[in-house]
């Protein structure tokens, strides 16, 4: 068996943009197991920054602050 590492890469064609999930790296299954692995940050397209706020999360950053209602 075999664990994959996937990473989320922003992509631009014909002048639309979005988000996709594209594998990183191969590890073994016991590291995957142990957690003993960082999760990569978002590749985000050459000059922009994360837009999102991705983060190494992969999720974006809620706070307490949010005037939003969550859904659940």
């Amino acid at each position: 068996m075999l664990g994959i590492m996937f990473r989320n890469e922003e992509w631009e064609y014909n002048g639309k943009t979005g988000w996709t999930v594209r594998p990183l790296r191969a590890m073994s299954v016991d590291t995957v197991r142990d957690g003993d692995y960082t999760l990569p940050n978002p590749k985000p397209l050459k000059g922009k920054k994360d837009p999102y706020g991705i983060g190494n999360s992969g999720m974006a950053d809620l706070t307490e602050d949010d005037d939003e209602e969550l859904p659940f």
